[in-house]
């Protein structure tokens, strides 16, 4: 069963997205060396075009996720801060999300605030971003997803994106950790960047929204989501050694503690039905 979408991007590429049968799903990756790849993850737009209440799984990920969710008779605006589980987005019927992803590390651009603060919480967009109540009709009246970036690229324009430049120690230390496919010690991170490993810390809690051991292992995660889709028909326990597990039971505790579901679940694709929803999560 193919899980997720194919797109153009450099390996590894991270958040992936999930398949629903029931949703059309568009993405858009922004590869290193294009236009906002230095701010912009990437960008995916989902359409319900049931007659029922249809869920989506958000996976993990530190990357703050700008959601803009479209119905007949309503528009909503919101920030996700940094994930560190699974989450459940419900989409009415007849309706539309576009979401933007930024940058791990590019959280100054939007917000001073601690990021800390923000994890696994959503807020109100309109609380951080200018001329929201534009965007926000632009989006809602574009007719397709080629639309709706073109809206977002004009607005990053404005916001200053395309000169903005995140803090070089820490995206340094975040590609190590993308390179390693989160196999890196926090040691060695806190040596390459010259710090020490308290301070390394205080960074990533207040510019990424966990600790830097969480964001190897949410790393990790999605890397060993990514080889089960290309590794198959290996084991799970070659895989698990592969991405850096001690074994199969060290995998399943980080696929539980993150997904809500076994290694073997995910593998199949049988996700977490119940995962607690996005909107239920504390607001801030």
């Amino acid at each position: 069963m193919d899980l997720y979408p194919t797109v153009t991007a450099r390996s590894g590429a991270y958040p992936l997205l999930p398949r629903t049968p029931h949703l059309h799903l568009q993405q858009r990756l922004f590869s290193e060396g294009s236009e906002f790849s230095h701010l912009v993850r990437d960008t995916f737009q989902l359409f319900n075009d049931t007659d029922t209440t249809q869920n989506y799984l958000l996976l993990p990920t530190t990357e703050l996720t700008l959601l803009f969710l479209s119905t007949d008779v309503s528009a909503t605006a919101l920030l996700c801060g940094p994930m560190t589980s699974a989450r459940s987005l419900e989409l009415p019927q007849r309706s539309t999300v576009y979401c933007l992803r930024l940058r791990c590390g590019c959280s100054d651009w939007l917000t001073d605030r601690d990021l800390s603060s923000l994890t696994d919480r959503v807020t109100p967009l309109a609380e951080f971003a200018e001329e929201l109540p534009l965007l926000q009709q632009q989006l809602a009246e574009s007719t397709s997803f080629q639309q709706r970036n073109a809206h977002i690229f004009h607005w990053l324009d404005r916001q200053g994106g395309r000169s903005y430049q995140s803090m070089a120690m820490l995206r340094r230390c975040l590609a190590l950790i993308e390179q390693n496919n989160g196999q890196i010690t926090v040691s060695e991170l806190a040596q390459a960047a010259g710090c020490s490993e308290r301070y390394l810390s205080r960074v990533f809690r207040r510019r990424v929204g966990v600790s830097t051991k969480t964001q190897c292992e949410l790393v990790q995660l999605h890397h060993s989501l990514q080889t089960m889709q290309t590794a198959s028909p290996k084991s799970l326990l070659h895989i698990a050694v592969a991405c850096g597990y001690f074994d199969q039971a060290h995998m399943n505790r980080h696929y539980r503690r993150f997904l809500h579901c076994s290694a073997s679940e995910a593998r199949t694709g049988q996700f977490p039905q119940q995962a607690p929803s996005l909107l239920s999560v504390q607001t801030v």
